[in-house]
């Protein structure tokens, strides 16, 4: 698979999942605020219709969310087969790197495009990272997790 159409498959996995859990986090985690608020929002649909009756003076679009409500859900074959293909993707690209420079272990600054690229491919991957914080900012994901020794790193 080619980057493009990895990103293509990134992005139906991305509007699946994004309704999928905001719609579960509408249902759970503000329940608390629509008596307060007087709001009555369940589902990213009602985040849309809400939006729609209340625009704000940005008038941001809503066309990712729009999309990501069009969705039917992560049962759907299309979503599932893109999953798969973006995980198996991702795994081989990070693999590629970590095995052919013999690496278990690829460190770089958080701010920089290498690391948003770790971030994003190691998630997808399912790969553990670590992000250290302190004057200087490192993320850095494990191949081999299981075989590597740990050092205290002091700044």
């Amino acid at each position: 698979m080619d980057a493009f159409l990895f990103s293509c498959a990134e992005v139906i996995v991305l509007l699946h999942e994004f309704k999928y859990y905001v719609n579960e986090y509408l249902r759970s985690a503000v329940t608390h605020l629509e008596n307060k608020l007087g709001r009555s929002i369940r589902t990213l649909r009602d985040v849309v219709a809400f939006n729609t009756r209340n625009p704000p003076p940005e008038n941001y679009n809503q066309n990712i969310l729009i999309a990501s409500d069009a969705t039917d859900g992560l049962g759907n074959s299309t979503y599932r087969t893109r999953r798969s293909e973006n995980i198996k993707f991702s795994r081989d690209y990070l693999n590629s790197i970590l095995n052919g420079n013999k690496l278990d272990v690829m460190v770089a600054p958080c701010q920089s495009e290498d690391a948003v690229l770790f971030i994003s491919f190691g998630a997808i991957a399912g790969y553990p990272y670590i992000t250290v914080i302190n004057i200087i900012c490192i993320s850095a994901f494990v191949h081999h997790y299981s075989d590597i020794n740990f050092w205290q790193l002091e700044i």
